[in-house]
């Protein structure tokens, strides 16, 4: 039995500055799947990314979610866009207050510690974002994105600044979150992902989505 489809693009084009990116791309993400989306660099793959989050218009075609699903998103951007003047603790605890998110009887900053120790980045709740690594920068932009458990993770650039021991960590805490029945939408320059769960693999390239 298939999969509903989460979200669907249809024929979505979109140019930048007169120069075509997006030619008619049209592709269902099923719900509880993970997708590759693959590209080198200038193929389209962060602007593909901001017209599935809403954060621009396609020129034409549309991008169509399924109605349950109210836009529950997750997005970890090319950039980890951490607020530069804020803790990791302090910028964690506003995705905590956006969402509303239940702290289980914890207070806040003990519930964050846990976050922290959890994704390898233990007593870094006081440090401000530029004495991490990139890495470290992504990890804790993740934490962000899963924090209120959303239906799906939509990820651009994934694991371009991971060394091979960041690989083996994410993907173990990117399986456990789509075994809770997260969608994943991961878009990298990666020619592959060597992961021993199923997974779907397509190319982003001239424009167009080759399965």
């Amino acid at each position: 039995m298939s999969l509903a489809p989460l979200v669907t693009l249809n024929a979505v084009a979109k140019s930048v500055y007169e120069q075509t990116i997006l030619r008619n791309v049209s592709y269902s993400f099923a719900t509880q799947t993970i997708t590759w989306i693959r590209g080198t660099e200038g193929q389209g793959k962060t602007l593909l990314t901001n017209i599935l989050c809403n954060l621009e218009a396609p020129d034409s075609g549309s991008v169509d979610w399924q109605p349950s699903s109210g836009r529950d998103m997750g997005v970890v951007f090319d950039t980890p866009a951490l607020i530069s003047n804020l803790s990791i603790a302090q910028n964690l605890a506003l995705a905590l207050d956006h969402y509303q998110v239940s702290l289980n009887g914890k207070n806040k900053i003990e519930y964050i510690q846990e976050l922290l120790h959890t994704w390898k980045l233990p007593r870094t709740e006081n440090l401000r974002p530029v004495v991490l690594s990139r890495a470290q920068s992504c990890r804790v932009a993740l934490i962000r994105a899963l924090i209120a458990k959303p239906k799906v993770l939509i990820w651009d650039d994934a694991f371009e600044c991971f060394t091979e021991d960041d690989l083996r960590f994410a993907h173990s805490k990117l399986q456990e979150v789509h075994a809770q029945g997260m969608t994943l939408i991961l878009l990298s320059r990666r020619p592959s992902l060597d992961w021993d769960f199923p997974f779907k693999q397509i190319q982003l390239k001239e424009g167009r989505l080759e399965i």
